[in-house]
C-alpha cells in the first residue's frame, strides 16, 4: 500500500524529471526517492519511470499514478484542514526516549522540526538502551520510545518497523575488513549489552539457532563507555549499522551476514495527547528518511488508537 511519502516522491520526480532535483526540493537523498519508486513498481507490477542519462521520465502508468496521487494528496490536505488540531493549540512537554545508537541521527532533525512547527512543545530527550526505554514507557516516565520488535506488547501502539543491519567493529588486530559470519564474530572477545537489552537478545537468538553460546568478555550497559573500550583494542563489539558514524573512524567495521534488528517508535496504546502525536509523526518521518537509503523498511503494523 503506497504511503504519503511514496506518492509525494512520484509526483515530484514526475514534475522535475530527476530524482536528484526532486531530492533537493524534498530535503532528502536521491536513493530514498528511487527506493520509493522501486517499491511502487514492485507492488503494481509495472514500470512507472524510464531511466536514461538525462533523468527519469514517467511512463503512461507513471503519469496516471502521478495525476491520481495529486488528487489523493489534495483530498488528504482538505481532510486535515477540517479536523486537525490547530498548531497553536498543541503545547506541552514530550518525553522522547531513543536508542543510543539512533539518537545522534534522529534527535537533531526532530528537535529542529518540532521547534519550527510547534514552538509551544518542549522535548525531553533520553538516550539509552532498549531495556531501559521499554521500562520507561511502561512506567510512564517516557511518552515515546524506540524499541526492538520483540519488545512490542499489546499495550503498545507501534509501527512501522525499520530494518537496521548489525556490524562487527573493533581494531585491525581483531576485526577483518570484510563480511563475517556470526560464528566468527562470537569467537572474538566481545563487549555486549546485558541480556535485558534487545541487541543482546537478538545475538543470543541467532547464536542459539546455530547451537552457539554467547560469552562476552565484558557486558556494557553504558553506551558512552563503548568507544573507549573499543579504543583499547582488547575487545570488539556488535553494533547497529546506524551507529557506525558515531564511532572512531580508525576502527574496522565488518557486516555480519544475516544479522539485523528491527526497530520502531512506540507509545502506550490510548495515548492521544496532541503534543505526543505531533512529535510521534515527526520522529517517524525522520526515521523513514534515515532508513530509506539503506535496507528497505517493512510496514508490519500501524499505530493503533
Amino acid at each position: 500500500m503506497p504511503t504519503f511519502r511514496h506518492l509525494r516522491s512520484v509526483i515530484v520526480i514526475a514534475e522535475t524529471g530527476s530524482a536528484t532535483k526532486a531530492a533537493r526540493l524534498l530535503g532528502t537523498v536521491p536513493s530514498a526517492l528511487t527506493a520509493d519508486v522501486a517499491a511502487l513498481e514492485a507492488e503494481y507490477g509495472c514500470r512507472l519511470f524510464e531511466r536514461d542519462g538525462r533523468g527519469m521520465h514517467p511512463t503512461e502508468k507513471g503519469r496516471e499514478l502521478s495525476r491520481r496521487a495529486e488528487q489523493v494528496l489534495a483530498s488528504l490536505r482538505a481532510l486535515e484542514r477540517g479536523i486537525k488540531v490547530p498548531t497553536s493549540a498543541i503545547r506541552g512537554r514530550v518525553r522522547l526516549g531513543l536508542l543510543a545508537s539512533l539518537a545522534p541521527s534522529i534527535a537533531p532533525p526532530t528537535v529542529a522540526e518540532v521547534a519550527a512547527r510547534f514552538p509551544d512543545v518542549g522535548l525531553t530527550l533520553v538516550g539509552a538502551q532498549s531495556g531501559d526505554l521499554a521500562d520507561g514507557l511502561a512506567s510512564g516516565t517516557l511518552d515515546l520510545a524506540s524499541l526492538y520488535r520483540d519488545e512490542i506488547l499489546p499495550i503498545h501502539a507501534a509501527g512501522p518497523f525499520w530494518r537496521d543491519d548489525l556490524v562487527l567493529v573493533g581494531s585491525q588486530t581483531l576485526v577483518a575488513d570484510h563480511a563475517v559470519t556470526i560464528e566468527a564474530a562470537l569467537a572474538l572477545p566481545l563487549a555486549l549489552p546485558s541480556p535485558r537489552h534487545g541487541l543482546r537478545r537478538l545475538v543470543e537468538r541467532a547464536a542459539a539457532a546455530r547451537s552457539l553460546s554467547v560469552a562476552p568478555r565484558v557486558e556494557v550497559d553504558a553506551p558512552t563507555a563503548l568507544p573507549a573500550l573499543l579504543a583499547t583494542g582488547e575487545v570488539a563489539a556488535i553494533v547497529a549499522a546506524s551507529r557506525r558514524q558515531a564511532l572512531d573512524a580508525h576502527l574496522v567495521q565488518a557486516p555480519i551476514a544475516g544479522l539485523a534488528r528491527e526497530v520502531t517508535i512506540a507509545r502506550l496504546r490510548g495515548t492521544r495527547l496532541p503534543a505526543v502525536l505531533a512529535v510521534e509523526e515527526i520522529v517517524r518521518r525522520v526515521a523513514d528518511e534515515l532508513f530509506a537509503g539503506g535496507a528497505a523498511h517493512a510496514v508490519a503494523q500501524r499505530p493503533g488508537p
